[in-house]
């Protein structure tokens, strides 16, 4: 559970409720942690539900369990997430649940080159033997040649 409650949300407002259920925990929307000015339509509310529900999932894999979720939109839109009885692959993302930091403390000015980024953002999107290619661009870069364009906008477009 503990995994869950680090899931990312706004001005860590934390607005879940954790229920047990027969076969798992159902995580709720708190419309009393809500924050009516900066969310007014609870959008912000409802995406650090879901981050709640994929921390779960990631979770309860540390275990060797597999999990599934349900929406249930009668009841505020709250989500069950269930464990399921199957072993599971541990997910390589559960590690780096805790280190996941949110602040609205002053930027300390220190800056991660190019290929630091490039090289930690590529090792986490390395899921099994898939991976997710990154394509970098920065502001002030020259522009793409066109002969490389084709393969990107393609590779979009089938995404």
């Amino acid at each position: 559970m503990r995994r869950a409650t680090l899931a990312a949300n706004r001005h860590n407002a934390q607005p879940w409720h954790f229920q047990p259920t027969p076969t798992g925990v159902a995580i709720a929307p708190g419309f009393a942690r809500s924050l009516p000015v900066a969310d007014a339509h609870n959008h912000h509310l409802y995406t650090s539900l879901g981050c709640a529900a994929e921390n779960r999932m990631l979770a309860v894999r540390v275990v060797g369990r597999s999990s599934e979720t349900a929406f249930d939109p009668a009841g505020a839109g709250r989500i069950e997430v269930a464990g399921g009885r199957d072993d599971a692959a541990r997910h390589a993302l559960v590690d780096a649940i805790p280190d996941r930091q949110c602040t609205r403390s002053d930027y300390d000015g220190r800056l991660l080159g190019a290929a630091d980024r490039v090289r930690q953002l590529g090792a986490l999107l390395r899921v099994g033997d898939r991976r997710v290619d990154l394509l970098v661009c920065y502001g002030h870069a020259a522009p793409m040649p066109r002969s490389q364009r084709r393969p990107v906008r393609d590779a979009i477009i089938a995404a």
